[in-house]
Formats: structure tokens, C-alpha cells, sequence
């Protein structure tokens, strides 16, 4: 028994974090936008009118809260997004220091940075619960339990601890092990999406959300100093320029999914799809399961026969062809076809992340991370201001046209991976792509 669980201790190591974490986001995500709506309808018309309580009956009344709705999330992503940068810097170049005696790099930071993020979204969410049994809390509030959320770097710290942990530990493998396991750790995301999303229609409307000076902005500096040097060092055999493509194609990745998460609601809730709020939490909950199933069973078998580049850029197609199945549904069937066509979307990503850690330094892992890290909470930022712009712009006239940019989007990436894949036998395409040596 004892030797069982300590080989259970080697294989599941912040799996369980990732899973838990990602299971209370993603169940207080489609709250608060569920909030803001309603707080946002509230404070147009007054909470107790008619036109609040059925929305789709008064079409005229569901645009303008739609276009109140989406700038009330352009601006809590946007607060989300400034308060993380810094954070996540910070906290992941800080990690790379051994703690201890033993020069460990995985003794206590590492953890450390796991737990923050944890303690401050309860705090959020409390906020948020608060917003929900006081009717006087008028929508800014959420702003505000943004803050609280990225002070400690939210989704960002999370990742770039939990991947950094894991580089440390295969550190002495090499190849499709390393894979394997950020794979793992990504499909963890997507488990916990699914039961997050499943356990948000059982939960009340607006359903209670929860999360389990100067010298602060020099040492902000001083850390965001070192993440940028590390990612920007010379490397031998083109292996910057090949880092600094795999960064661009993460980024893409990620705006694109926070873009996607920003919209849905509104873009489902809106004629002629007309979702229902368990509805939308089952679409996405098939959704989930059908990313983290492909990447937990699927993936580990393609690995046998098919290189990971090309099953990243095959990745990239399919989720391309879901955003524009999504873009032009016109029914419910369209819309759960859209699962099934981007099962395979979460393999890019975990490549992504095999093959940055795979490139840099054991002791560059936090670093690297926190720097990627920083990235994502800028896309909170670009994608807010870029999808939840653009889609009161199109309400009127064609709802998807954000869905057909994320497609194109992740043609880009397509393009990027197939360069990073000529490129690493020699080539030269990258040079051509980045302009870097």
C-alpha cells in the first residue's frame, strides 16, 4: 500500500491542482457573466421590470443589454488582465530561486505560487456572492473582485507553476515523456471545465461562485528583467528564434480561447440559437470532456505514429473548421457539432508547452513560464478589447464574424508550427518567419 501510493505521488503531482482550480473557474465564469448581465439589465431598466425578467421577448431591450453586458466584460477582463502582468512575472522568475539548503528548485516556491492564486479568488468570489444577495450592489462591483483575482495572477500563476513543476520533474526525460505529462496537465483544464460546466446548470441562477509601493514595482521589475532575458537569450542551432515562435503561437492559442469564453454566452443566448443558461453549461460540458478525453486516450496513440508538430498543426485545422461551423449555426445541433469537429483542439497547446520547457534551462523553467504566463493575461486584455469590441459592432448585421477572425486566427498558427517544424530540420523557413538568428 505504501509503495502504491508513493508511485500514485509520482504520476499525479499538480494534476489535482490544475482540476480543481479550473473546475471552480469555469463554474464561476458563466456566473458572473450571468451576473452582469442581470445587474446590468437592472440598472437600464430596474430589476423588477418586465422586460429584465424575459429578455428574448423584447428584442430591442436584449440588444441594448447585450452591448451594456459586453463593454461591463471588455472592462472586467481588462482590470483582470493589467493586475496579472505584473503578478505573474513576479512570481514565476521568483520560483526559478532555490529554497533551502538543497538548491531544490521544486522545495516550496513552486507551491507557494500555487496557493495565492487559490486564497484571493476565494476572496473574489465572495465578492461576487455578496453582489448576488444584495440587490443594491450595482454592476462596477465585479471590477473590483477582477482585482482581487489578479493580484495573485489567477489562471497565469497557476499554469506557469504547475508547468514550470512539471518541466523540473522530467527534467532527465526527454521527448514524447515531457509531452505526455503536459498533456496530461492540459487535459486537467478541460476535465475540469466539464464538471464545472455540468455543475453550473444544478447550481441556482446566478449561481454562487467560488474559488477554492516602490519596492514592490522595482522587485516587479527586476523579475520581469530576468523573464525577459531568459526568453530573449542567444541559443544555439536558431533555438530563440524557435522559442520565440513557439510564444507567438501560444499567445495566439490563448486569445483566441479567452475570446471564445468572453463571447459565448452572449453570442448562444441570442436569437436564433437561443441557449438557455443549462443549456450553455452542457454545451461546453460535452465540449470539455470531448478535449480531455482526445487528449488523455487519443493522443498518447497518435504520439506512437505521428510526430507532435504534426499533430499540433492537424490540431490547429480542426479547431479553425469548429469556429466557423460556430460562426454560421443557425440551431442547437450546429452549435454541439462544433464539439465534435474541435475535439482535437487541445493538442496544440500542450505541444506548445512541451517544446518551450524542452528549449530552455532547468533553471530557466519559471522564468520562461512566467513570461508565457504574462502573455496570457495580456490576452485577456487584447482579446477583450478585440472580440468584446467587435461583437456589439456585428450584433445587428452577423453575430459570428468574431468566430470567423478566431478561425483565421488559428490558420496562423497552422502556418507558424509548419515553420517551426521546417525550420528544425534545417531550412532556414524560420529565419524567413521571425527575421532572427
Amino acid at each position: 500500500m505504501v509503495c502504491s501510493v508513493a508511485n500514485l505521488r509520482t504520476i499525479l503531482t499538480v494534476e489535482p491542482v490544475i482540476l480543481l482550480y479550473m473546475t471552480a473557474m469555469f463554474l464561476v465564469t458563466p456566473a458572473y457573466q450571468q451576473l452582469i448581465i442581470t445587474k446590468s439589465c437592472s440598472g437600464l431598466y430596474g430589476g423588477s421590470s418586465p422586460e429584465c425578467c424575459n429578455l428574448p421577448a423584447h428584442p430591442g431591450v436584449e440588444q441594448a443589454v447585450q452591448r451594456s453586458s459586453s463593454v461591463m466584460m471588455l472592462l472586467y477582463t481588462s482590470v483582470l488582465s493589467l493586475v496579472s502582468i505584473p503578478t505573474a512575472m513576479l512570481l514565476g522568475s521568483w520560483s526559478d530561486r532555490p529554497r533551502g539548503t538543497d538548491g531544490g528548485l521544486t522545495s516550496g516556491r513552486r507551491r507557494l505560487v500555487l496557493l495565492l492564486p487559490c486564497l484571493l479568488s476565494l476572496a473574489s468570489g465572495g465578492l461576487l456572492v455578496a453582489m448576488v444577495m444584495v440587490d443594491q450592489m450595482g454592476v462596477l462591483w465585479v471590477l473590483i473582485a477582477a482585482g482581487l483575482v489578479g493580484l495573485s495572477g489567477g489562471t497565469s500563476s497557476i499554469c506557469l507553476s504547475s508547468f514550470s513543476y512539471l518541466a523540473d520533474l522530467t527534467a532527465s526525460s526527454k521527448g514524447a515523456n515531457r509531452t505526455l505529462r503536459m498533456a496530461v496537465a492540459e487535459a486537467m483544464i478541460f476535465v475540469g471545465g466539464t464538471i464545472g460546466f455540468l455543475l453550473e446548470p444544478a447550481t441556482p441562477q446566478l449561481a454562487t461562485p467560488t474559488y477554492g509601493g516602490v519596492g514592490v514595482m522595482a522587485s516587479v521589475l527586476l523579475h520581469a528583467r530576468r523573464s525577459i532575458a531568459v526568453v530573449f537569450a542567444k541559443r544555439p542551432v536558431r533555438q530563440r528564434t524557435k522559442l520565440l515562435l513557439l510564444l507567438i503561437c501560444s499567445f495566439i492559442n490563448n486569445l483566441v480561447a479567452v475570446g471564445e469564453i468572453s463571447i459565448s454566452l452572449l453570442y448562444l443566448s441570442y436569437e436564433p440559437r437561443n441557449f438557455s443558461s443549462e443549456l450553455y453549461g452542457i454545451f461546453h460540458s460535452v465540449r470539455m470532456l470531448l478535449l480531455g478525453l482526445v487528449l488523455l486516450l487519443m493522443f498518447p496513440l497518435l504520439l506512437k505514429c505521428v510526430s507532435e508538430q504534426t499533430l499540433a498543426k492537424l490540431a490547429t485545422l480542426f479547431r479553425s473548421a469548429a469556429f466557423i461551423t460556430l460562426a454560421f449555426s443557425t440551431n442547437k445541433w450546429m452549435v454541439f457539432l462544433v464539439c465534435v469537429i474541435g475535439a482535437p483542439s487541445g493538442i496544440t497547446q500542450a505541444v506548445v508547452r512541451s517544446l518551450s520547457s524542452s528549449i530552455v534551462e532547468q533553471h530557466e523553467q519559471g522564468a520562461m513560464f512566467s513570461f508565457s504566463a504574462s502573455l496570457e493575461a495580456l490576452c485577456i486584455l487584447v482579446a477583450s478589447l478585440l472580440f468584446n469590441g467587435l461583437y456589439p459592432l456585428t450584433l445587428a448585421t452577423f453575430a459570428g464574424m468574431p468566430y470567423v477572425i478566431m478561425a483565421t486566427l488559428m490558420l496562423v498558427v497552422f502556418i507558424l508550427m509548419h515553420a517551426y517544424q521546417r525550420g528544425g530540420v534545417g531550412t532556414g523557413c524560420i529565419q524567413g518567419v521571425m527575421g532572427l538568428q
